[in-house]
């Protein structure tokens, strides 16, 4: 992979005269040099199998160059100095005579440019200065489409002691793949794509071979083009399609190459834009924003790009050692999942995980991450706290995913600035957990944000809550096809939702339901649409005992109606409980119900089925100060019980409430 200037630059190098050179051969050091071992079974680009030439260099404890002990002009340099390439097999063995006592690093690289004579046209994209240990990239002379630019490298720092180490090469760089599926449905609209390219910005051209880390020389932009080349048809490309996907049409290679990114443990970067090229267009038929790369990763860019450009996948795997899939890091463990998170990476789960909820603490702040679950639950053995931080927990397979608490009954609180969004994932407040305090999202903090879609949420005490004990401005909810429904073996009478300060609830197409309320809104604003609030009262082989009798919900209920109400879910019981009566909660509340139904069971029958006594489908008291009054709307509702305005102070449809009041049922 060298050149006279190679060699140039070796014999001209910086160079301590008292430096040993050479050693006696009692301190040679032998080193087992390794690529990745799962290289040689892919079926796809960066195999590794063309990566045949190793190469050497030696540095003393200052950091100068050994010049006789580096073999980056393709030479043996000493006698007793062994520098044996790769051949069939992933591993070598290379023994460098040393000075004993002395301390050494040793720089290695492996790629597929054999050394050239003095005078020869040098075609390697690779030029090595030793005294710095720089290894500078000529992009033009990568080609898109060709596992020929794939290289390794390592350095180790040993002392010169006579013994054997293990050495295990990896990439610098990532590998950019761009698939998609539709190249025939493509080809029947009119568009025939046959060749496939891309360019980049962002890219990095040095890579300092000691340290791991890149760099730019002066003389490069970072903007680096892969010529379109031929669509590949004997590579698989690196995201297969499961059987339970619909279309099974494998994702086709339009471009591939590689991105010089330094240490996988440490060098992650963001590219602004990758460019798809099609055919021999100098226009770019495709824009994809802020791609991430990182060495020894494999970034993927796929699905059907040409019949529905804005609809892509990321994903980042390493192999490689995982996959970036559309920005996305697959993980299958707590260790990996952590270290993603703390760079803000988004992830996808591999399998089951059971960890400590502080994880979330290591999003970066103001920054957002999301997390696939991917069929897979995560078990939390502590609470989760939001602030000024994002997350977005989602699953995106068809096989049902879950977040459960153990220990610690809350699972997400949303302090300052936390933001919080759930789809498809169901949240569960297991068996054990202590159920007064137990909820499963709290909101508690100035411009804290919740979406939840497509989840069941199964709890304890409460489902969602917020906390008066402090003002809150600008906290929102918004809730989409949302089922709220107790614990089976809960010992606690508890509430779907508990809204106790000034905020703003939607909540569309969701079931709430709960065992002394359906829901409960002490102030704020909520729009409710498709909704249904359903109270179902202690179940009778319940530890509370049976509480379904006419006497017993009529104390309960009964002692709130005559006294202020208790803190929480202290409250008079019915299907929707709304308002406010006592000396705290002084917030104002705004109700618009829309297509709802309320439910509320029997409370007796006597011996000819006739009912004696029931609870009301809603209860409404209103603080009795101006401007904290209730309004409510309702359109198109359905109540099976009366709805029970025990004060004035309240705005009904639009009328004024001057005093208590009772609306008949609708619904039977």
């Amino acid at each position: 992979m060298s050149s006279a200037a190679l060699v140039t630059l070796a014999l001209a190098s910086c160079s301590s005269d008292d430096a040993p050179q050479v050693g006696t051969g009692n301190g040679n050091v032998t080193f087992q040099v390794q690529l990745p071992a799962e290289l040689g079974s892919r079926a796809y680009f960066g195999n590794g199998t063309q990566a045949k030439n190793l190469y050497v260099a030696v540095y003393d404890a200052n950091g100068n160059v050994l010049d006789k002990l580096t073999n980056f002009n393709g030479e043996t340099p000493a006698a007793g100095m062994t520098v044996n390439n790769f051949t069939t097999s992933l591993s070598t063995t290379v023994t460098i005579p040393l000075v004993k006592g002395q301390t050494y690093t040793v720089v290695f690289w492996a790629d597929s440019y054999a050394p050239v004579e003095e005078g020869a046209e040098f075609t390697s994209p690779f030029t090595f200065t030793p005294a710095d240990a720089s290894m500078k990239v000529d992009y033009t002379k990568f080609v898109g489409n060709s596992d020929a630019p794939d290289a390794f490298f390592a350095a180790v720092t040993v002392p010169a002691d006579g013994t054997t180490h293990k050495v295990e090469l990896k990439r610098p760089f990532a590998q950019i793949n761009i698939g998609t599926d539709d190249l025939d449905a493509a080809s029947k609209a009119g568009l025939t794509v046959t060749k496939g390219g891309m360019n980049l910005t962002g890219a990095s051209n040095t890579l300092n071979l000691r340290e791991g880390t890149i760099s730019s020389s002066a003389d490069f932009d970072g903007n680096v083009s892969f010529a379109t080349q031929s669509i590949n048809t004997g590579m698989d490309f690196p995201v297969t399609k499961t059987d339970a996907e619909a279309d099974a049409t494998p994702y086709s290679y339009f471009a591939m190459g590689y991105i010089l990114c330094g240490d996988a443990q440490s060098a992650k970067a963001s590219l602004p834009t990758v460019e798809l090229m099609l055919n021999d267009r100098t226009e770019p038929f495709a824009t994809y924003g802020n791609i991430p790369a990182q060495g020894n990763f494999r970034t993927n860019i796929y699905g059907s790009l040409l019949t529905n450009k804005e609809k892509f996948t990321v994903t980042i795997n390493p192999a490689f050692v995982n996959s970036f899939n559309n920005g996305v890091l697959t993980v299958d463990n707590e260790e990996d999942l952590v270290a993603a998170v703390k760079q803000g990476t988004n992830v996808k789960l591999d399998k089951d995980l059971e960890m400590d909820g502080s994880f979330i603490q290591e999003i970066p702040e103001n920054k957002s991450v999301e997390v696939d679950l991917a069929g897979n639950d995560l078990s939390l053995t502590s609470g989760a706290t939001l602030q000024n931080k994002a997350i977005s927990l989602v699953n995106k397979s068809n096989e049902p995913s879950a977040v459960k608490i153990k220990k610690n009954g809350t699972i997400f609180s949303m302090v300052e600035g936390g933001k919080l969004h759930i789809k498809n994932v169901n949240l569960t407040v297991t068996e054990g957990v202590s159920e007064i305090n137990s909820c499963a999202i709290l909101v508690d903090g100035d411009n804290a944000d919740a979406v939840i879609e497509d989840c069941v949420i199964t709890y304890k005490a409460y489902a969602i809550s917020t906390n008066a004990s402090k003002h809150r401005e600008n906290m929102t909810i918004t809730l989409n096809n949302v089922k709220a429904i107790p614990e089976p073996t809960s010992n606690r009478i508890g509430s779907p939702f508990l809204f106790n300060t000034p905020m703003t609830v939607n909540a569309t197409d969701c079931l709430f339901q709960g065992i002394n309320n359906g829901g409960i809104l002490r102030g704020g604003t909520y729009n409710m649409n498709n909704c249904t609030f359903e109270q179902t009262l202690v179940p009778e082989n319940s530890p509370l005992g049976a509480a379904t009798t006419k006497d017993a919900i009529k104390n309960i209920f009964h002692n709130f109606n005559r006294n202020n109400w208790g803190t929480g879910n202290n409250v008079p019981l019915a299907a929707l409980t709304v308002g406010n009566k006592g000396d705290e909660y002084q917030y104002p509340t705004i109700v618009t119900l829309t297509n709802c139904t309320l439910i509320v069971p029997e409370v007796a029958r006597n011996t000819n089925n006739d009912i004696l006594s029931s609870l009301p489908a809603m209860y409404v008291y209103a603080n009795q100060g101006e401007g904290l009054g209730v309004t409510i709307t309702m359109t198109g509702c359905k109540y099976n019980e009366i709805l029970e305005f025990a004060s004035g102070n309240i705005v009904y449809n639009g009328r004024a409430i001057s005093a208590a009041e009772n609306i008949p049922a609708n619904v039977q």
